[in-house]
């Protein structure tokens, strides 16, 4: 159990680390979109908001899952941290659980808007690239996020029963 968790923390550090490369890109397209619209090229880079709305949207996707997993994100805990070590991970379990059901929920109901995308072959207005496709990286990441959510659940109840 434990090295399946080691290797699931590791595919979850590659996708932050391609997150990170999917966002400098991101960087890139902007400045050189700013570049060619001066008077000097006279020519953006075509379909440059799309694209870069697209790529934000996959980058934030595959980084939820690490951040989720390394406790990367604030927390407001000053009335948890006046309890006892056992009952702050009781109410931290209790509330990952309706953290996982709310994603589990999420990431159903994106696989289902990704279907129906898929049905009406609804395409983005510029680019004309298909939305399902754009759709799809966000459910992943999404499904990411439930695993890494079922991970810390895991890993808090085993720390809850040892204490």
């Amino acid at each position: 159990m434990e090295k399946a968790l080691k290797i699931t923390k590791e595919i979850f550090a590659k996708f932050e680390v391609a997150a990170a490369i999917i966002l400098f890109g991101t960087c890139l397209l902007v400045v050189v979109n700013v570049i060619t619209r001066t008077d000097l090229f006279k020519a953006p880079v075509f379909g440059a908001y799309e694209i870069v709305s697209f790529l934000t949207l996959i980058a934030v996707s595959f980084a939820l899952a690490n951040c989720s997993i390394t406790d990367g994100h604030v927390r407001l805990s000053f009335l948890v941290d006046k309890l006892s070590p056992k009952k702050r991970t009781a109410i931290e379990i209790i509330l990952t659980l309706i953290a996982t059901v709310n994603f589990i929920l999420i990431t159903w109901n994106l696989g289902k808007y990704m279907l129906e995308r898929l049905a009406l072959g609804e395409v983005a207005s510029v680019l004309r690239i298909s939305i399902h496709y754009i759709v799809a990286f966000v459910v992943f990441g999404f499904f990411l996020l439930v695993i890494a959510q079922i991970i810390k659940i895991i890993d808090m109840v085993k720390y809850w029963k040892a204490n």
